[in-house]
């Protein structure tokens, strides 16, 4: 890497900080057979096809909800950059793409901005951490419309709302019974797949 000539020095809770930015050369990005399907919750940070599920975000929140609130109360200004929740995440990202990459595998996300309000904001910046990772180890990463993965069977593709109830995924015709988050993620992975096939069939 190579240092960039500009930075920024700017003063933060007493002390002075200096950002420096670095050119990074990025190796070629080959196209990957298989693909690692990935979903992002609450009950489960993250939920990958391949059975890894992460910490639960519910607590981590919960902590940060009150110590905001304790800081308002003793009327303390205490602005952090990197939140609790995404500390996580972006282990959780590095965790991912080393894991991709090991094993030659591309990785599958869902479209950050095709997703419902509650969720767009953890899955946005744990897609942009995942992708900024991917490129600089020359994983590919694919991006997939979101709309009806948690509610879609993967065993045989049938389409019901109701086959979701809290965290357990089950369905009406096959009777295949699962997490819904990790349901989530292997619909993610086979579109990912789909979607690889058809853009090489069709440059072919």
């Amino acid at each position: 890497a190579s240092l960039c000539e500009q930075g920024e020095v700017f003063r933060k809770n007493d002390k002075w900080y200096c950002r420096v930015g670095v050119k990074v050369p990025l190796p070629d990005v080959l196209p990957a057979q298989e693909m690692i399907g990935v979903d992002v919750g609450v009950r489960t940070s993250v939920a990958r096809s391949d059975g890894y599920q992460g910490p639960d975000l519910r607590p981590i929140l919960k902590r940060q909800r009150n110590r905001r609130a304790m800081d308002q109360k003793r009327g303390i200004d205490r602005r952090v950059e990197t939140s609790s929740q995404r500390q996580v995440l972006a282990r959780e990202a590095r965790k991912l793409v080393s894991v991709a990459q090991a094993s030659g595998r591309g990785i599958a996300l869902e479209d950050p901005c095709r997703l419902i309000r509650w969720k767009a904001h953890a899955a946005r910046y744990f897609g942009t951490r995942v992708a900024l990772l991917a490129s600089l180890m020359g994983v590919p990463v694919t991006v997939v419309n979101p709309a009806y993965t948690s509610i879609t069977c993967p065993e045989c593709g049938f389409v019901e709302r109701k086959q979701r109830h809290k965290e357990t995924f089950r369905c009406w015709r096959c009777g295949y019974t699962h997490n819904a988050d990790f349901v989530a993620s292997r619909n993610v992975c086979h579109r990912a797949t789909y979607v690889s096939c058809t853009s090489h069939n069709g440059s072919l």
